[in-house]
C-alpha cells in the first residue's frame, strides 16, 4: 500500500531519500492544499492537530475530504488510484485472513468431532 503511496506522491527521481514517509505526506498535502477540497482538507488538518491523529472526532471531517475528492477526480485521480488499489489489497487480504479462520475452525470441529467418535466406540 504505501509503495504505491510513495510511487505517486515520493520524492521525485532527483531527489534524495531522506525521511520517506514525512516527504510523501507532505507531497500529498501539497496537492491537497490546492486543490478544490483545500478548505475541507484544512478543517480536517486542524482537528488532527487538536485531536491526535486517527482520532475519532476527526472522522466526519476525514469523509468529508473523501466526498470532496471523488467529486473532483480530474483533479484528485492519482490520489483515488492510490486508494483503489489500497482497497483492493484490503479486500483481498481480508479474503485471506476469513479464509485461514475457516480453515482453523474446520480443522477444530474435525478434530473434535473425530474425538467425540473415538469416545463413542468405547460405550458401543
Amino acid at each position: 500500500m504505501l509503495k504505491e503511496y510513495k510511487a505517486v506522491f515520493g520524492p521525485k527521481p532527483e531527489e534524495k531519500f531522506t525521511v520517506i514517509e514525512l516527504e510523501t505526506y507532505e507531497r500529498a498535502a501539497e496537492l491537497m492544499r490546492g486543490g478544490p477540497c483545500k478548505e475541507l482538507f484544512k478543517v480536517m488538518g486542524d482537528c488532527t492537530e487538536e485531536n491526535g491523529f486517527g482520532s475519532k472526532k476527526c472522522g466526519e471531517h476525514a469523509l468529508k475530504v473523501f466526498d470532496c475528492m471523488c467529486s473532483h477526480p480530474d483533479y484528485h485521480h492519482r490520489m483515488l488510484a492510490v486508494m483503489k488499489s489500497i482497497e483492493e489489497h484490503v479486500v483481498k487480504e481480508h479474503g485471506a485472513y476469513v479464509a485461514r479462520k475457516q480453515a482453523f475452525r474446520d480443522d477444530a470441529l474435525s478434530v473434535r468431532n473425530q474425538a467425540f467418535r473415538d469416545e463413542l466406540r468405547r460405550f458401543r
